[in-house]
């Protein structure tokens, strides 16, 4: 009996933290969204984002139905190697690689609600998931050169 109940904890655990019960932890939150967009598995990914975001997964979607198969298997084969979570109050980011893609990139988060979620936007000037780091507004900012005053 207490073999049964033992069981019955371990798959109900690792039940919860698969279905995102790791939603207070922006790391896990990525890496839950990062893979399930690497097998385009879009409605999975959804779970772990903003609805702006599922918004542009939907249109992602619709793109992918163009790709061949024999990328896509690639990229779900990627690696794929996260970066400790860089907090904010409310806002999170965590830089990432995949094995396909040379460029080190970086993903943001948004805490809703108690739960973090991946908040991608329309907006040309927010990083992205998928953003090369070097690419994201904070990098340009730091590159840009400060004018002489006269």
């Amino acid at each position: 009996m207490k073999k049964l109940i033992l069981s019955i904890a371990v798959i109900t655990t690792a039940f919860i933290t698969s279905c995102g019960g790791g939603a207070s932890d922006p790391k896990a939150v990525a890496k839950s969204f990062l893979e399930a967009q690497q097998k385009a598995d879009y409605t999975t990914a959804k779970k772990f984002c903003t609805e702006e975001t599922a918004g542009l997964l939907d249109m992602a979607a619709a793109l992918g139905t163009g790709v061949p198969d024999s990328i896509k298997k690639m990229e779900s084969a990627a690696k794929l190697t996260l970066q400790d979570a860089k907090i904010d109050g409310e806002k999170a980011t965590i830089a990432y690689t995949i094995s396909s893609k040379p460029d080190a990139q970086s993903i943001n988060l948004v805490k809703k609600d108690g739960k973090w979620l991946v908040a991608q936007s329309k907006d040309p000037g927010a990083a992205a998931p998928g953003t090369p780091i070097a690419e994201t507004p904070a990098a340009k900012e730091e590159a840009m050169p400060v004018p002489a005053k006269k």
